[in-house]
């Protein structure tokens, strides 16, 4: 045995014989070595030569141990000649009943960790339609209990054993075992290599459309593979939940307004189909503000309609909210129905200031179909979330800071009392018949997603040109609102069939009021254009008497409370005040307004030249305003 520790030998440097030990200094416990619940580890370190020789090894490279005779006299300094090399090469570790222990030598001498590791399957983890991460979900086992981990691919050549050990806390690792911890990464490293060949599983973190090999599905919390708050009902009765919700669809408001009615009924479909709409290259470009009185139920009903009707607990987005938490849940929102409350007079100028701000941001977020660009720190990476769904918020007024925002909302005007009470207690009272209606819906887009993708893409063309003549308008986003809202009344009429319903009246009947609906707002965006509110603004504030005019010039030089004053068939006005009194007279009666160029002004016949010109005198305050010459006859 010592020859095959010191291959040099000891006799030739000992002088006196080595005494001879007593066998029950290395007696092996062969009773114990049989039985059949001693730990691997306890059997191999029950003799005084396997410690002897764990020891030498332990010691190393230019270690020296002291032997001594049986009289405790130093009788001489051997250099060991065990060697092992400065990696760990001659180490190992290896799965024995349930614990991992170190292999040496072929022989397992110490338990490293008290369980056992497997790489189950791998996992593509998808937080987005298009950010996904591979995972491997690796199985911790002992006798306490099983745990599952992921360990992102990027981190498993450095990273897995500690994440392992940080999610499986209860796993006793010996850590002060020399070189452990490299011992057990190589460990992880074999389990890796074996991996490739294991089954792959799909885990979702979001809700909405995805394409998978056999189609589009629409992804939610109830599927297995779904981590959501957005739930749809597992089974539903496609022909039961059409009939009791559709008789309640041509009913939200009171009677008399069945074009507002029809235009809130088909935008709420609008969340579920934008992708279908994407798909064909026609992503919707509007929104839809429904405007009404305090207590008028708007924001109630919208609420019984909206997506968050498939959330337990919906997700809540007010005009008063930071501008980072908006878009936050604009891109949680994806292939659903979003509803914003609710524009109000703020009794701040901040609270004004970023009421109208956020206003803006859901606007250009739905209008353009993205949220919008953050640079990174390195100057380089942007943050941009494509949308796909739909939005309607709720309010008194929307001022909107300029035309082309004005163009992308639909704006919907309740009566006083126009909400259908009876209609709206119903709804609230079972949640379910419009959450089964709404899921029925997909279900039937689903179902024809991509037929539904080719028809509107091949008829895209013949309907805009077909609505830009029944509109008498070149407004582009206006026609596009009316190819949206005629679609979206095709797949409801499609998803009666579907349901084994006849709606044809209907949808003969909804092509009118959409016709009408929408001519009214042809005219609405031709008076929202800059020019035109410059000229009807002015002769709202003279017909008012907020426009104070000085019969003649020194008149205006010497009474401040004039604003100008007439000569020659102008109006001569200090710009300043005009602009301050036109932009106040729009928020009073809820108006866009971007002040036109003096220039277009000039060309449009509005003001004398082309710039404002300074006051040839000084006035009683002597000052000497910058003021502008307005045709009065072309106001007036």
């Amino acid at each position: 045995m010592f020859e095959d520790v010191l291959p040099e030998g000891l006799q030739s440097s000992i002088t006196k014989h080595l005494e001879t030990k007593s066998p029950a200094l290395y007696h092996l416990d062969v009773a114990a070595l049989l039985g059949q619940t001693v730990d691997p580890e306890q059997l191999i370190e029950q003799t005084s030569i396997h410690q002897f020789v764990d020891k030498v090894l332990q010691q190393g490279k230019n270690s020296t141990i002291s032997v001594f005779d049986g009289s405790n006299k130093k009788l001489a300094a051997v250099v060991s000649t065990a060697k092992l090399p400065d990696d760990i090469s001659g180490q190992d570790a290896g799965e024995i009943g349930g614990k991992i222990y170190l292999i040496r030598q072929n022989i397992p001498t110490k338990v490293l960790f008290e369980g056992s590791i497997h790489i189950a399957h791998i996992t593509i983890v998808h937080s987005s339609a298009v950010v996904a991460l591979k995972v491997y979900s690796v199985a911790v086992m002992n006798a306490r209990n099983n745990s599952s981990v992921d360990i992102p691919e990027k981190d498993y050549a450095n990273k897995a054993f500690a994440i392992l050990l940080k999610k499986c806390p209860n796993v006793v690792f010996h850590s002060a075992v020399n070189n452990s911890n490299a011992v057990m990464r190589d460990y992880m490293g074999k389990l890796l290599s074996d991996a490739e060949n294991l089954p792959v599983k799909h885990k979702f973190l979001f809700s909405g459309w995805f394409k998978i090999a056999d189609g589009w599905t629409y992804l939610h919390g109830n599927m297995e593979n779904v981590k959501s708050d957005r739930k749809l009902p597992h089974i539903v009765d496609v022909n039961s939940s059409f009939s009791t919700f559709f008789k309640l669809g041509c009913n939200f408001l009171n009677p008399g307004q069945e074009a507002a009615n029809l235009m809130i009924f088909l935008h709420s479909h609008l969340g579920y189909l934008a992708r279908v709409l994407k798909e064909a290259n026609f992503p919707a470009h509007y929104l839809l503000f429904l405007k009404g009185k305090t207590n008028a139920g708007k924001t109630s009903l919208l609420s019984e309609l909206s997506g968050s009707i498939m959330y337990e607990k919906p997700p809540m987005a007010r005009l008063e909210d930071t501008r980072s938490y908006l878009e936050g849940i604009i891109a949680d929102m994806q292939d659903s129905l979003l509803l914003v409350d609710d524009a109000h007079p703020s009794p701040t100028l901040q609270g004004e200031k970023d009421i109208k701000a956020n206003i803006e941001v859901v606007v250009r977020a739905y209008g353009d179909s993205q949220t919008r660009g953050k640079r990174g720190f390195d100057r380089v990476s942007l943050e941009k979330t494509d949308i796909c769904g739909a939005v309607w918020m709720t309010g008194e007024f929307l001022h909107l800071a300029a035309q082309s925002s004005t163009l992308r909302v639909l704006q919907v005007e309740l009566r006083e009392n126009g909400v259908n009470k009876e209609t709206l207690s119903i709804l609230q009272q079972n949640k379910y018949i419009a959450k089964n209606y709404y899921s029925g819906y997909i279900q039937y887009l689903a179902c024809n997603f991509d037929k539904l993708v080719q028809c509107f893409s091949s008829s895209l063309s013949k309907k805009r040109k077909a609505w830009r003549e029944a509109l008498g308008s070149d407004i582009g986003r206006t026609v596009d609102i009316a190819v949206s809202l005629d679609f979206i009344a095709g797949t409801v009429c499609g998803y009666a069939d579907y349901a084994g319903q006849n709606i044809t009246d209907w949808y003969n009947d909804a092509d009118k009021f959409i016709r009408d609906f929408l001519t009214e707002k042809v005219v609405e965006d031709q008076k929202s254009d800059p020019i035109i509110v410059f000229k009807d603004i002015i002769r709202a504030l003279y017909d008012a008497g907020e426009l104070k005019i000085a019969p003649d010039k020194n008149t205006f030089r010497n009474d401040l409370s004039f604003v100008g004053y007439a000569e020659n068939g102008l109006f001569i006005v200090i710009n300043a005040a005009l602009e301050k009194s036109i932009k106040a007279k729009c928020i009073e009666k809820g108006i866009s307004y971007m002040q036109p160029s003096l220039v277009s002004l000039h060309e449009a016949g509005f003001i004398a030249d082309k710039k404002a010109t300074r006051f040839s005198l000084n006035r009683a305050d002597n000052s000497r305003p910058t003021m502008l010459k307005i045709y009065i006859n072309k106001i007036l």
